[in-house]
């Protein structure tokens, strides 16, 4: 039986595939090494066993070496000794080395077993590197930089993002981000996060305020990593904040711009409306009136009779033209009444000439702002019209809804649909006026069409807005 034991121990040593030796004790010379040893180390069995450890030179740290054969002799074992060695190539590992002494049939023996931990070790080495370029990359970025969680408090914050806010990292630290972010931008910024969570999203990015220690504003464009555990759920954001105010200031600059020459236009078409309604057709009637007068006094009255009537009926025609022309230009139900009628009056007046205009509407505010209410006017203006010379049919149906922070707009014929950039290329200042005026509300607008799914004009306009205040 103790033979049969020692043949399974044997056979355990030679296949272990961690580095089994024996040596004896105290000269610590090589009685026997495993596979794994020669594997490792380069040495074959034979060319090893009758020398030393220090003969055969695998340890390159003497000092090391000489602490662990001491803590040896004095404690009769070692566990989990980390070391560096060279096996005989040149080549360099480190190990993690447990020894005991145990009683052999002529004297002590010291049983080792080594790991060989190379891989890890360069894995951490490499992993703190790592760390320590991002750490490095971290604090030099010339863009605000954050880590934090998910319910909003800051891990760490980088100098630019600090400079940024005013506030120092400490002083960050005893926040939460709900605290430095705009409040009319809070539920706007919760909402992307959530979806972005939810939708198992990498990054997100996002333009908001944020409110500086002097209660200044900032406008800031974030660009947001979600870092997730290995079951999905949310570890922490690593973020990059760029201050974009000047931009901001520039585009509101432009916007102001656009809008007063959008608000000149329209004071131009009004001026005018007003001119043909009250002038010219009050004109047109007078004439018309002093023509009848004339026919009614007529002597010669076959002939004179006869172009009486037609400059009277001509007169009557123009009347209702400049009439028309008049509404084109400033409807005044717009004005005054508000945007679903004076939508209806434009749905009327093309039903009389053969159109079928399906209006549907829901929740439209009746004070809309006047650029807001003008503007979507003027985009189911162009449409129609576009319905109506181009697409084929004379059938168009225009989609309106509202609430309080945003107009949405649908309008669809199902023509025959066309290029949408190439027309705009060729030409198509009606679709160009369109985005143009949508932009300048801060909305979006999008145009899709084909030759079998016709035209679909989607547009999207926030009702309310909200000053940019100075940054600091």
């Amino acid at each position: 039986m103790e033979t049969v034991w020692k043949d399974k121990f044997y056979m355990a040593f030679r296949l272990c595939p961690f580095i089994m030796t024996i040596h004896s004790f105290p000269d610590m010379r090589v009685l026997d090494v495993n596979e794994a040893y020669e594997r490792r180390t380069g040495f074959r069995r034979d060319e090893v066993v009758g020398r030393t450890i220090f003969e055969i030179g695998l340890w390159t740290d003497h000092e090391a070496m000489t602490r662990a054969f001491e803590k040896l002799k004095k404690d009769g074992k070692i566990y989990n000794l980390e070391f560096h060695f060279r096996n005989r190539e040149g080549q360099d590992f480190n190990g993690l080395a447990s020894s005991e002494l145990f009683e052999g049939p002529d004297g002590q023996r010291v049983l080792s077993i080594i790991e060989d931990i190379s891989i890890r070790k360069r894995a951490e080495d490499s992993f703190r590197e790592s760390e320590t370029k991002f750490r490095r990359v971290f604090q030099e970025a010339g863009i605000g930089m954050l880590i934090g969680t998910l319910d909003g408090h800051f891990i760490a914050a980088n100098p630019a993002f600090c400079e940024m806010v005013g506030y120092s990292e400490e002083e960050l630290f005893d926040r939460t981000a709900r605290s430095i972010i705009h409040p009319d931008d809070l539920q706007y910024m919760e909402q992307r996060l959530k979806s972005a969570v939810d939708d198992g999203a990498k990054f997100y990015q996002v333009e908001f305020r944020l409110v500086r220690k002097n209660r200044s504003v900032v406008w800031t464009e974030n660009t947001a990593s979600l870092v997730r555990n290995p079951d999905g759920t949310l570890q922490y954001l690593v973020s990059g904040v760029v201050n974009i105010t000047g931009r901001k200031e520039a585009e509101m600059a432009a916007a102001n711009l656009g809008g007063r020459l959008i608000q000149a236009q329209e004071d131009e078409r009004l001026h005018f409306a007003r001119e043909i309604h009250d002038n010219i057709g009050q004109q047109a009637a007078v004439i018309s009136l002093g023509l009848s007068e004339l026919r009614r006094s007529s002597d010669s009255k076959e002939t004179r009779e006869k172009s009486i009537q037609n400059l009277q009926s001509g007169m009557l025609v123009l009347s209702e033209d400049l009439h028309r022309l008049s509404h084109q230009l400033h409807s005044p139900k717009l004005e005054y009444i508000g945007l679903v009628p004076a939508i209806n009056t434009l749905r009327e007046a093309y039903e009389k000439q053969g159109v079928e205009f399906d209006f549907t509407h829901q929740d439209v505010p009746r004070d809309l702002p006047w650029k807001v209410a003008v503007s979507v006017f003027r985009i189911i203006q162009e449409a129609v019209q576009n319905t109506v010379k181009y697409s084929g049919v004379r059938k168009v149906d225009v989609h309106l809804n509202g609430s309080l922070a945003e107009i949405s707009l649908f309008v669809h014929d199902s023509g025959v649909g066309f290029d949408v950039e190439k027309a705009k290329w060729k030409g198509g200042i009606g679709l160009v006026g369109m985005e143009e005026r949508v932009k300048l509300l801060g909305g979006t607008i999008s145009i899709t069409s084909g030759r079998t799914s016709g035209t679909s004009i989607s547009v999207r306009i926030p009702v309310r807005e909200y000053p940019l205040s100075a940054a600091a």
